[in-house]
């Protein structure tokens, strides 16, 4: 993105980013993220130990790590989440997976 810049636009840096995103590179930003285990500490043992379990079991299944918008502090539901997508098939949670990072970086050029 830097390599295109300036933009004229919040609009056109977006519109970049979409088509940067789903067209070309976005399983390498995967790799980046944090364990869901040491994203999320806060919270009853039980609930952190049940994360960190279906974290390693969703990167042992799809190769990267699990992404969500939902807020860190409702871990409940995140656990929820990772539980439910733990059972889609790769296709199908690459394209959850690819969803919910370009959520964070729409998130991030607002805030440029």
């Amino acid at each position: 993105m830097q390599d295109a810049s300036p933009f004229s636009s919040l609009e056109h840096a977006t519109s970049f980013a979409r088509d940067l995103w789903f067209n070309k590179s976005w399983l390498d930003a995967f790799s980046i993220h944090m364990h869901i285990g040491d994203a999320i500490s806060r919270g009853p043992n039980e609930l952190i130990s049940e994360l960190c379990e279906f974290g390693t079991k969703y990167r042992k299944k799809f190769g990267f790590e699990f992404e969500t918008t939902t807020d860190r502090g409702h871990s409940h539901k995140i656990l929820e989440e990772i539980k439910a997508r733990c059972e889609n098939n790769l296709l199908v949670e690459m394209e959850i997976a690819s969803r919910e990072e370009f959520i964070f970086i729409e998130r991030g050029l607002l805030k440029l």
